[in-house]
């Protein structure tokens, strides 16, 4: 006997709930919309490049309540602003949340497992804050990639390869823990006003903190704890 399938999530353009599981992906058609998933899963095929959740360049858009598997990204929002992704669980994605071109979005009390490029990464973003997530056992937990003025607040990011990549010239990085890496928090940008204040690192292998800009430039590290750096203008 086979298996039944879900039905296909398709294309949401007014505030919806999802009444059961349903096979990705699921498009978002509309600016301004509330999608809660009703406690069920998005589910990704088993082939490469699928999507779970596609925002696309919508603005406004509300994802919440519950998860979605298996794909090779969980979420995508490719130039929309001020979205709000809140209480999802993505696990097995190549990458969790992908978020590119995009302004004063939130991705706030989600939980990132098993993504073994990246759980949250942030592309050319501007004014994104990123809070209170749990990112388990991947690559890298957050990445900002050429962000600006994004804020890194109250996260977990531990058991992968890096907690927190800072490839951006002016995030606020504040009160998250990195534990249990191969390096906790990271600073590859050349240049850059970062700000990196009370935040925990521990065990990790090769540093807990790690800035690869000449004397830290303007970056400011205060208040952070931590057993190894790279440079001693890390506090």
């Amino acid at each position: 006997m086979g298996v039944a399938q879900a039905a296909a999530c398709g294309t949401v353009t007014a505030n919806t709930t999802l009444g059961s599981d349903c096979d990705a992906p699921l498009t978002i058609g509309a600016s301004g919309i509330t999608v809660d998933l009703g406690g069920h899963s998005v589910l990704c095929p088993a082939v490469p490049g699928s999507t779970g959740i596609d925002v696309g360049s919508w603005d406004g858009v509300r994802v919440e309540n519950r998860s979605v598997n298996g794909c090779t990204t969980g979420v995508l929002v490719n130039g929309g602003d001020s979205e709000e992704f809140t209480a999802l669980a993505l696990s097995d994605n190549d990458v969790g949340f992908d978020i590119r071109d995009s302004a004063d979005s939130t991705v706030e009390r989600n939980e990132v497992t098993n993504s073994p490029f990246t759980g949250v990464l942030l592309f050319q973003t501007s004014g994104i804050t990123v809070r209170r997530n749990t990112i388990l056992d991947g690559g890298t937990g957050i990445f900002d990639n050429g962000g600006t003025n994004n804020r890194i607040m109250s996260n977990t990011a531990a058991f992968g390869d890096t907690g927190i990549i800072v490839g951006a010239e002016s995030a606020i990085v504040v009160h998250n823990s990195t534990p249990a890496n191969n390096r906790g928090i990271w600073v590859t940008a050349a240049h850059g006003v970062n700000r990196l204040f009370a935040n925990e690192s521990l065990g990790n292998s090769i540093f807990d903190m790690q800035d690869d800009a000449p004397g830290c430039d303007s970056n400011v590290w205060h208040g952070n704890k931590f057993a190894t750096a790279n440079q001693p203008c890390i506090h």
